[in-house]
């Protein structure tokens, strides 16, 4: 019996780049000054579903890759939504909010990275302020 697929293969042309993970491509976005591009990749598992986020080089090169997953958890990407010029944000696991920021230059002291997820409970997500 054939192994199961392990991710997905990316082509330019003939040419076959380097492996992503994940089997079920959910979004793709472009970034701007010709930066590369941002892929959502899922492993198509409902009761322990991973999303792995992958930032490209305009070459199509793996840069970076995050993974958000729990233990017996599962997950449904859904609400994407572009807030800003390098910032999505969705929802993936239930009751909770994710942003993630993409950065030109790699940041943080001992990890230094250009993907920053911040995730937060879905009811303190910001509200319109109350008129009086």
């Amino acid at each position: 019996m054939p192994a199961p697929p392990s991710g997905m293969r990316l082509r330019r042309g003939a040419r076959e780049l380097e492996p992503v993970p994940g089997v079920v491509l959910e979004g793709q976005f472009a970034l701007d000054d010709d930066r590369g591009h941002l892929l959502l990749l899922t492993d198509d598992s409902p009761y322990e579903e991973v999303l792995h986020v992958v930032l490209l080089d305009h070459a199509q090169r793996i840069v970076e890759q995050l993974d958000l997953g729990e233990p017996y958890v599962p997950g449904l990407l859904r609400d994407v939504q572009v807030v800003g010029a390098d910032t999505l944000r969705f929802r993936f696991f239930e009751g909770k909010i994710h942003q993630l920021e993409v950065h030109r230059q790699p940041r943080g002291l001992l990890r230094r990275r250009r993907l920053q997820l911040t995730t937060r409970p879905w009811d303190s997500a910001p509200t319109a302020p109350r008129s009086a």
